[in-house]
């Protein structure tokens, strides 16, 4: 199967692996406590979020530059 775009992708991903963990993020070595963690689930809804936020401020089809702070907050 090939993905046109990243959004695709991103959209097979959730349907095929939903809750399973994406991403965790660790601190300072501290396996002892619990950490944030993203799924398939979580990152999709949270692009499709940002798309929508896009179009409603008129960048459908322009290019834009998202910077993000680290971590998952």
């Amino acid at each position: 199967m090939t993905t046109e775009t990243l959004t695709s992708l991103l959209m097979e991903r959730s349907d095929e692996l939903g809750d399973a963990v994406l991403y965790r993020q660790l601190h300072d070595r501290d396996l002892n406590r619990e950490h944030p963690s993203l799924s398939y689930t979580d990152l999709d809804k949270r692009a499709r979020a940002v798309g929508q936020w896009l179009q409603a401020k008129g960048c459908k089809g322009q290019p834009v530059l998202l910077v993000f702070s680290p971590g998952l907050g």
